[in-house]
């Protein structure tokens, strides 16, 4: 059974919309939605902000208000998983997985494998990378590899980390993802085998060598054209359909632990046209078939 838990932080990215975006998606009905798809889902509520400020500098940028942010969300994300409920979390930024995925690997015990879908790989450190934002971080931290953002033992290993479309990557990561062996698709594989090929290797090798997935979706891993709402569009990326398979693969995951949406930047969307993709991957996600 699922629960819903909005995790309404955007101090992670350079633009905070991405903050406002759990309390639109709710907005637009998706609860409702969902329960036609999943009649036992469950409305968690939405964690906000408890601090005051508007940012701060420094590398990672926002730190005291990310771990702040932090407490309150791992709280939620754990008793969810106390109640054996599974958290469909909603972003904010991809800041906020680091904590999704440091909670379900301290309240389960087990071994996580994080299915990144995603056009960025978000594995800088605090040293390398080019923006200070904690979003571009995120892997990194949960590998135990920026102390400043967590203090929990590493989450994930980096042969536990799998990539879908990615296609926009610093060097410094390049350099990493490499040394490491990490398994990485991008847009070229997609483009090469289709979506159908690449998806369903990549999920099933996964899932099969951990105990339980983390699926997490940012919206930048569909194209602009269908996807413009969000904080860092990159050009070139996964049609609505390709999504949908995505999403309908991980639908199908047996040992699926949680799965979050998260990026989705109202104040930059056009015509609703980013929510309303994102409550339609939603419904895939939770097992909606064609027929």
């Amino acid at each position: 059974m699922f629960r819903i838990i909005g995790a309404s932080f955007g101090l992670g990215s350079s633009k905070k919309g991405s903050a406002f975006g759990p309390h639109v998606l709710l907005s637009h009905g998706l609860f409702d939605t969902l329960k036609l798809i999943d009649p036992l889902i469950e409305l968690g509520g939405v964690v906000t902000p408890s601090y005051l400020s508007e940012g701060s500098g420094g590398s990672p940028k926002n730190l005291k208000e990310f771990l702040s942010f932090h407490e309150d969300l791992k709280d939620k994300i754990a008793q969810c998983y106390k109640e054996n409920k599974k958290p469909l979390v909603l972003g904010g930024d991809h800041a906020i997985s680091i904590t999704t995925i440091e909670t379900a690997a301290l309240i389960t015990k087990k071994r996580i494998g994080a299915l990144w879908i995603d056009s960025h790989t978000d594995i800088n450190d605090d040293k390398c990378t080019p923006s200070g934002n904690i979003h571009g971080m995120t892997l990194r931290a949960l590998l135990g590899e920026v102390p400043s953002l967590t203090k929990s033992p590493p989450s994930i290993k980096a042969e536990d980390i799998t990539y879908i479309a990615v296609r926009d990557i610093d060097p410094p990561e390049q350099e990493y993802i490499r040394k490491k062996g990490i398994k990485l698709y991008t847009m070229r594989d997609i483009d090469a085998r289709g979506i159908g090929s690449v998806a369903s290797e990549a999920i099933q090798n996964l899932s099969k060598q951990v105990d339980g997935v983390v699926a997490s979706f940012d919206l930048d891993a569909c194209d602009p054209e269908i996807a413009p709402g969000v904080g860092t569009p990159v050009a070139g990326g996964l049609s609505e359909r390709e999504s949908h398979f995505i999403m309908e693969e991980i639908s199908l995951i047996p040992n699926l632990l949680s799965l979050e949406l998260v990026e989705y930047n109202p104040e930059l969307d056009k015509d609703e046209k980013t929510a309303k993709l994102a409550i339609r991957l939603l419904q895939s996600g939770l097992g909606k078939r064609i027929i």
